[in-house]
Parts: structure tokens; sequence; C-alpha cells
């Protein structure tokens, strides 16, 4: 596909519905692989118009559905009437039907994608205290990260301890992990079953310590996903979790941003 112009993209509701085709948003990247049965309908529009939801949801198609159904919705310009009907929805509808609302916006060559809205998918923890908290401490990471607007780095809440995020490179993903007994979270790059691209990066190793700090490098020749590791040490248990949870977001950032430039 060619390079679509940012600046016309915003500008054309053909050329944005093609950007954001091909733009990944990783919540929804992990909705679909979370589960093939379900349909995701998507949905791409610069101002927000209720004829469109009503148009999708009034096809006949849908109304015979026998399986979940998730619509994602992204825009530009979010209309207040339509987002507390969209709210209502999520608020009220079972986990089989939620509406995802992203506004998304751009600043010369990059696009930034906040989520709006989102249905309330709960995750029941099962396993003792460790699973509970690692539910509790991923709601609370995808609670700041809506109110950071980093729709990048949003995730489904799960009682495990880890969590991925797509970078848009077949075989390439940042892992988010929680470790509550030795008292860290981690921002791993994984790289799987490909030893030229470790080695690539490990050439720039002095450059991008310099840059994210000191970083476990982990290439072991019977394990087919290697590991460049960044860890932060916290003690969860006198530790505000929302200051945890953001310092998780940042870190993640700045990993991704460095580690895209030798991609």
């Amino acid at each position: 596909m060619a390079e679509i112009n940012l600046q016309e993209a915003f500008k054309s509701k053909a050329k944005f519905s093609e950007l954001m085709e091909n733009t990944p948003i990783p919540i929804i990247e992990e909705l679909a692989n979370s589960s093939k049965d379900k349909t995701i309908i998507q949905i791409a529009e610069l101002t927000q118009n209720e004829d469109t939801f009503f148009n999708v949801m009034g096809d006949e198609s849908i109304t015979n559905l026998q399986k979940p159904l998730f619509i994602v919705w992204a825009i530009t310009k979010e209309k207040e009437r339509i987002m507390r009907v969209v709210n209502l929805i999520n608020k009220n509808a079972n986990s089989g039907f939620g509406i995802y609302v992203f506004k998304v916006d751009s600043n010369e060559n990059q696009i930034f994608i906040k989520c709006l809205a989102k249905p309330q998918i709960k995750k029941v923890s099962q396993g003792g205290k460790a699973k509970q908290f690692q539910l509790e401490y991923w709601e609370k990471y995808s609670e700041v990260c809506d109110s950071l607007g980093e729709g990048d780095y949003q995730i489904i809440p799960k009682p495990q301890h880890w969590q991925y995020l797509p970078l848009g490179k077949t075989g390439v993903s940042i892992q988010l992990t929680l470790n509550t007994r030795d008292n860290f979270i981690g921002v791993d790059l994984c790289i799987t079953n490909n030893v030229q691209l470790f080695e690539s990066l490990n050439s720039h190793k002095t450059d991008i310590e310099q840059a994210l700090g000191t970083l476990e490098w982990v290439n072991k020749s019977n394990v087919k996903t290697a590991r460049i590791r960044k860890t932060i040490n916290v003690e969860f248990t006198q530790a505000d979790i929302d200051s945890v949870a953001r310092a998780h977001i940042e870190t993640a950032k700045e990993f991704k941003k460095l580690i895209s430039k030798y991609l």
C-alpha cells in the first residue's frame, strides 16, 4: 500500500478509513486474538455521526448474529450526545457486546490515539492473592492509560503477570511484566525466530543502554524468543500503584520509541 499522507487523511473520510485499516490498535488486536468466536466491526469517520451507528446496528446480518459483537469506532471529533449513549450502552451491556471509541489525532508524522469509551469487560480472578493483585494492577494500568490518552499502550486486564503490545513487525513485540515475588515491573522486547535482528540490536548496545539504562540481553540457543529487558524495582506493599502504572507506561514508551529506530 502506498504511504498515506496524514494531512490528507484527516480531510477525507475515505483516506481516514484507509489510514485506520492500516493502523494497529493494540487493545483491539488483543481482543481479536483472545478468541476467534466474536465479530469485530470497525468504523472510521472524521466527525462522529449517529446515523453511522444506527446503519451498522440496523443491518440484518448484525441483528441475527449468534456470537459476541464489538464495535470499534475511530473518529477525529466526538459528539457529547453520542458519547453519552455509548457510555450508557457499555455500562449496561453484558460481556458479549460493547463499543470502543478511539479519538485519532496527528502531529507532524505521528498518530495519537486516545480511548474515549470501552466496554466493561470484567475478568474474574482465579488462583489466590497473587492472581487477584495482578488483575487489580492491570485494571489500574488500564485506567491510567485512558487518563493519559495512551491508546497505543492499552491492554485488556487479566489475572496474569504479563501483557503483550504489538510493534507492527512480525515476530517482534513488547511484553509488560509484573513480578510480585521479586518486586519489579518490566518491559521486554521479545524477538521470535530472528537471531539476526537480536544481533543487530546488540551491535548498538552501547547507544541503546546510554538512553535506556542497563538492560538484560537474553538469547538462549534452546529458546526461540530472545529478550531485551528493562526492569524497575518496586515495593508493591508500600507503592502507589497509580504511580507504578504511570512509570510502566512511560518506560514502555521510551523503550518503543528508541528500539523502533533500529527495526
